[in-house]
């Protein structure tokens, strides 16, 4: 009975993990009218995210960037294990979120590789209408011990 089981944890296994991959680039031509993205109009003119923090905890050296990007320079792989090493096991990764709102839209904000812009801005959103503006965004495009 226990191998039974065992055999049925690898396959349940083998059925999520080959689903695993990662997602290609898609682009939906979606625009304003001033041809701006809708992610650059909410933004005001921010820059995309500058800011980098190198992380030196136990054995690993990474970098981790403000614009929800880490792992990486924005060129090169940067997460080594063990430090020292010249050894990179991870070459990027960034944050996902995603969830529905009032109106049961699915909302996600995704980085994949910054192919086709930002999904992240540095500081908080105003309340009443979700914008930034460009001071909010240079006051916290920085990373905070």
């Amino acid at each position: 009975m226990n191998h039974k089981l065992k055999y049925a944890f690898a396959a349940a296994l083998m059925g999520v993990t080959g689903s695993l991959f990662a997602k290609e680039n898609v682009t939906s031509g979606i625009v304003n009218s001033q041809n701006q993205s809708p992610s650059f109009a909410i933004a005001a003119a921010c820059q995309p995210a500058t800011a980098q923090t190198d992380l030196d905890v136990n054995n690993v050296r990474t970098t981790i960037l403000a614009g929800g990007d880490m792992w990486w320079d924005l060129d090169n792989g940067v997460y080594e294990i063990p430090k020292g090493s010249n050894k990179h096991s991870l070459f990027a990764g960034s944050l996902w979120i995603g969830g529905i709102d009032d109106g049961s839209n699915l909302k996600v904000a995704a980085m994949t590789y910054r192919q086709t812009g930002n999904d992240f801005w540095p500081g908080p959103l105003n309340p009443a209408n979700a914008s930034t503006d460009i001071t909010i965004c240079d006051q916290y495009d920085t990373h905070f011990s």
